[in-house]
């Protein structure tokens, strides 16, 4: 009878002892990388919505660019804070300054590279403190 009832309370002991508590879950959302992408692209189409719309394809291809630049390049924090705060594209200016040379170089080459068709006339460049209408 002593084996019952330990294993009695040995049951009863695991029974009751504590779960481990759950692993804890990171923030979900965006990323400043992605919330920046995502202000920018929108900056762009309310600045040229009088003009057609490009497709959405086109949006997302530069929403994706934006953001794997941002990352890769290691643009600052402030320079995101900066480019999710613009609403115009003469807010985008101001954002310049915060980032390399190097930087917005290589934004404006990888769009050029990525999303200028040959047979297409050039859009305006989407690195911050380009001026409107520049290719």
């Amino acid at each position: 009878m002593s084996s019952r009832v330990i294993s009695v309370a040995a049951a009863a002991l695991v029974a009751c002892h504590p779960a481990a508590p759950p692993a804890r879950i990171a923030p979900g959302g965006p990323t400043p990388c992605a919330r920046a992408a995502d202000s920018m692209v929108r900056t762009m189409l309310v600045a040229f919505e009088a003009q057609a719309m490009p497709p959405v394809e086109t949006s997302d291809a530069l929403r994706n660019l934006i953001r794997e630049h941002c990352e890769h390049d290691r643009w600052s924090a402030e320079a995101t804070r900066c480019l999710i705060a613009t609403k115009t594209m003469q807010d985008t200016a101001g954002c310049a300054p915060l980032l390399s040379d190097e930087q917005q170089t290589a934004l404006a080459q990888d769009e050029a590279a990525r999303l200028d068709a040959p047979d297409r006339k050039p859009k305006q460049n989407c690195a911050p403190g380009h001026p409107e209408g520049a290719p």
